[in-house]
């Protein structure tokens, strides 16, 4: 049986992840209950895996749910309803749960924990695995490239990427695919955000501690290539030569 990861969010080190990737879920509608119920044993971040592209997305909006949280910007009610919004593409609260949150016929869930002083990963684990009826998996990007439903993914970030023909084939890998949708959807998840620099700090930060001062994110990487997104005609050029700067 596969076990659920501890995640230690870079610059975040008192707000730790507890995250579990769960298939074939037979019991979503009573998880979505206790949700509705306000069951305080139940207060996770409860999202539908089909649209959730890569570990890059869960992080990036994990972290930003958790800044707004410690920031006290919540629009939300609590951290995990905040990192479900956070998801979204648009503003609209409602409508964030609706597309990314666990429904009756839910299939495959993505389960994050923000862990409080009180609480282990050991108890959170285990409450997880006592109460999801479900096969455990780990927590990679090729379990979430596989459960993705990419056509949903694109209708909701509202995205109109055109198939790459590969030169051998006719057909672009699947790889390649998987992660022009995940750049597309962390630059589209970024124009909800007011101020983009403080985005593309949250995106930076998702990547990890080892960001500033090494050449990490080399070209074609799927966060470099948000950044440049947002960077492109957007920002004063003098933050585009810091940021920049910073990779170098």
């Amino acid at each position: 049986m596969s076990t659920l990861e501890t995640i230690a969010l870079p610059h975040l080190p008192q707000h730790h992840l507890c995250v579990g990737l769960f298939k074939n879920v037979k019991n979503a509608a009573f998880l979505r209950q206790q949700l509705l119920a306000g069951n305080a044993d139940f207060e996770y971040a409860f999202l539908d895996a089909s649209v959730v592209i890569s570990r890059m997305q869960f992080l990036a909006a994990s972290f930003r749910g958790i800044n707004d949280f410690a920031s006290n910007r919540m629009k939300s009610h609590n951290v995990h309803s905040e990192i479900v919004f956070s998801f979204s593409p648009n503003n609209n609260i409602a409508e964030s749960f609706r597309r990314f949150g666990i429904s009756d016929t839910t299939q495959n869930v993505l389960a994050i924990k923000v862990l409080s002083p009180e609480m282990t990963a050991e108890s959170v684990s285990q409450h997880l695995l006592q109460n999801i009826e479900a096969e455990p998996v780990d927590v990679s990007d090729a379990n979430f490239a596989e459960l993705a439903d990419q056509a949903r993914l694109r209708k909701i970030y509202k995205l109109n990427i055109q198939t790459k023909k590969g030169a051998a084939n006719g057909t672009a890998s699947k790889e390649s695919e998987v992660k022009e949708l995940e750049t597309s959807i962390l630059g589209v998840m970024a124009l909800k955000v007011a101020d983009r620099r403080s985005y593309i700090y949250i995106l930076l930060k998702s990547y990890g501690s080892n960001t500033y001062g090494h050449s990490q994110l080399k070209t074609g990487h799927p966060v470099r290539s948000a950044i440049h997104k947002q960077l492109n005609g957007r920002l004063v050029l003098r933050w585009v030569t810091t940021w920049e700067s910073l990779l170098l």
